[in-house]
């Protein structure tokens, strides 16, 4: 089916509305992460609204009512044209490209002019006064942002059938907006029945009872009482531990918490997914014990941050996403080379159907925008080969983490610890590069120190939406990108507007970011660092142990431990999320076990609910507080 006119309409509509709102709770009021969870908070919460205004339409008006499907286009145009607005994109960029540390002098690159750095920092101004300044980076990057998002794009296509046909990865984040909307249309199939569940209704409930408790106590009541479900609120474990002495204190930071969605969401997990995230997680902390109790490390030893001595987690990271990456493409060979024997026009035994794009166009769009991007690294000062090596580390990168929200469905997912610029210039050492290529390349951490906002999970979860509802693929492309620019310019219009008239030294959230890049890139060059061996085996280790447990899985149908959740559990992550997808874990366990399929079918509108009503409550929450102009409780992560 084509993606309806008013459909694609309503969605681009939307799209300036919500990144507007968003950046203003996340930027200015410091609420909830409207862009940062894996389900757009902002996204969910619009579609929620437009849900119930929706059922009244179809008693009222039935033929302004939207279908499923055309719900689903506007869910879809609004995750993949507002997520590249959040962290580690353009919230990451803008003040990046303002920085007075960063050593940026490109006038299509940076802001040089005093007057509008000025104005971007001390606010009470208006931006389009200064828009003759901003217009050269605004293009430039943003043209760099769309060949860069072109190239995962193509990647997405060229793994769609092997991910979502041939290995039927479970795709867990969509499992809820195709049951919320596209059982309107007859896609999800449980509509009828989720909707006249009690037990859907009882797993609402709960999330928007716990967290309405907390919102009166944190803003209005604080003598009343309220169930804690953050970190925040909840017993440091790690001090205890350290309270109990050697060797407990080599846990490392552990804290609980009960986030409703979070268990919600891993009951749609495989139990071996959910046990793998949470097991390995406990097992690094038990390595932190036994290394500090060996004497190995300082007691830091399951700390992420930790790069004194092995085990180095955080540094086995990048390696265990380069691994997972590897071992999707090894997985996929087969079905790579056939896509490429129909792009050459060989005979090949792979059919193109509806895909978004000919596996011709995918193959020609990978090749050039990888020429493109590594193009531009040269252009603003990269040595070539510096410039190969980071896009190819970090496009593999964004390819395993597209592989963990696949399988995962991560509520939000950080990227390794050591990132790609770590790597190449912390373990490999800034000896082998100089000012001017240390400067260049400082110019790209904004993108790659958190990977939460990346477009390619999007794409791919985009894609699978777009081939559960029957929605025509070339034309749902066409949405895709209508809704990223859209997207873009919103991003730069609502947080230049901010920053300009509050003033980023003022308060707001992400002000001090480019800063924090221009305080490393001055570490940078005043060590000269020679090839650190022992880092750079760590992030060989990570990818090895991430082979090693592919190989077991599929040596012996029982083993228990899957990579992905290794690689997980070596992130920010599962640092707030072991305990709520251990929570997830043992209770789809036990019904599975005493309930069989049946038992599993009718707990999980309840489970659903849980996600959902977290969701609507955590939406309304930002939206109240947006209104009165006040800070208030901010119900995730922390």
């Amino acid at each position: 089916m084509t993606p309806t006119v008013r459909s694609v309409v309503l969605g681009l509509v939307l799209i300036p509305i919500l990144v507007a709102w968003a950046q203003y709770v996340e930027i200015k009021a410091a609420g909830p992460d409207m862009i940062s969870t894996s389900i757009l908070l902002c996204v969910m919460f619009a579609l929620i609204v437009m849900l119930g205004l929706n059922t009244l339409a179809w008693r009222v008006v039935p033929r302004l009512a939207l279908t499923g499907r055309e719900l689903l286009v506007v869910y879809i145009m609004g995750s993949v044209g507002i997520s590249p607005t959040g962290i580690g994109m353009l919230q990451w960029l803008i003040p990046g490209i303002v920085a007075k540390d960063s050593g940026g002098k490109n006038p299509l690159l940076h802001i040089t002019d005093p007057k509008a750095i000025t104005a971007f920092r001390e606010g009470r101004t208006a931006w389009a006064e200064h828009l003759g300044t901003w217009i050269g980076p605004i293009l430039t990057w943003s043209a760099f942002l769309l060949v860069l998002f072109g190239v995962m794009f193509c990647l997405s296509v060229l793994l769609r059938k092997q991910w979502v046909e041939r290995e039927r990865l479970l795709f867990p984040l969509v499992q809820l907006p195709l049951e919320l909307f596209g059982g309107i249309g007859g896609v999800g199939g449980m509509r009828l029945r989720l909707w006249g569940n009690r037990l859907f209704w009882l797993g609402v409930a709960v999330p928007v009872v716990l967290q309405g408790l907390a919102a009166l106590h944190y803003t209005y009541f604080p003598t009343l009482p309220f169930f804690p479900l953050k970190p925040s609120d909840l017993p440091d474990l790690q001090s205890i531990a350290t309270a109990a002495g050697k060797p407990w204190s080599g846990i490392g930071y552990l804290r609980l918490a009960f986030y409703p969605f979070v268990i919600g969401l891993a009951f749609l997990l495989s139990l071996e997914i959910s046990f793998s995230c949470w097991a390995s997680y406990g097992l690094i902390k038990l390595v932190g014990i036994v290394t500090f109790a060996l004497g190995l490390n300082e007691g830091i030893g399951a700390d992420l941050w930790n790069t004194k001595a092995p085990p180095r987690f955080g540094d086995q990271s990048v390696g265990g996403f380069l691994g997972l990456a590897l071992l999707s493409l090894y997985l996929a060979r087969a079905h790579l080379k056939e896509t490429l024997k129909r792009a050459l026009g060989e005979p090949c035994l792979i059919e193109e159907g509806d895909e978004a794009l000919s596996y011709r166009a995918a193959w020609t769009g990978l090749a050039l925008g990888g020429v493109l991007l590594v193009g531009f690294g040269v252009w603003v000062g990269l040595p070539v080969f510096l410039a190969l090596a980071f896009f190819t580390l970090f496009l593999l990168v964004v390819i395993g983490f597209s592989r963990i929200r696949a399988e995962a469905g991560v509520p939000w997912g950080y990227g390794p610890p050591m990132n790609v610029n770590g790597f190449l210039i912390e373990a490999v050492g800034t000896a082998h590069w100089n000012r001017e290529a240390l400067t260049s390349f400082s110019g790209f951490l904004w993108m790659d120190s958190d990977y939460r906002s990346t477009q390619m999970p999007y794409q791919t979860e985009a894609l699978k939406i777009g081939t559960s509802a029957a929605l025509t693929a070339r034309r749902l492309t066409l949405a895709l990108l209508l809704a990223l620019i859209v997207g873009l310019a919103a991003g730069w219009v609502s947080q230049l507007s901010l920053y300009y008239h509050f003033g980023a030294e003022n308060g707001l959230q992400r002000g001090n970011t480019g800063e924090k890049f221009g305080r490393l890139l001055s570490s940078w060059i005043s060590s000269t660092k020679p090839t650190d061996w022992g880092r750079v085996g760590e992030v060989g280790v990570g990818m090895v142990v991430v082979w090693v447990l592919g190989a077991l899985r599929s040596a012996f149908s029982g083993w228990p431990l899957h990579p992905v959740g290794y690689v997980v559990s070596c992130t920010w992550t599962m640092q707030w999320l072991w305990f709520p997808m251990l929570l997830g874990w043992i209770f789809k366990a036990l019904i599975l076990r005493y309930g069989g399929m049946k038992g599993y079918r009718g707990a999980l509108p309840f489970f659903l609910g849980l996600v959902l009503g977290d969701y609507t409550i955590s939406g309304g929450l930002a939206l109240f507080y947006t209104l009165v102009d006040a800070p208030g409780y901010r119900t995730f992560p922390i």
